[in-house]
């Protein structure tokens, strides 16, 4: 079982206040990936089409 898998399995047995929180947290990662890329002067070709709203 690959670690998305997982992910689904536990997202399965979770309360939906946690799965509110669950969902800003892996914004907030996103986000800070995007960001942390930027300084880096690059960003993966997924985050680029994800701010032009592709």
């Amino acid at each position: 079982m690959n670690t998305k898998d997982l992910i689904f399995q536990e997202l399965e047995e979770t309360s939906e206040p946690l799965l509110n929180e669950i969902l800003d947290f892996v914004r907030f990662l996103k986000i800070k990936q995007i960001q942390e890329a930027k300084q880096k002067g690059t960003i993966s070709l997924e985050a680029f089409k994800t701010e032009l709203g592709l």
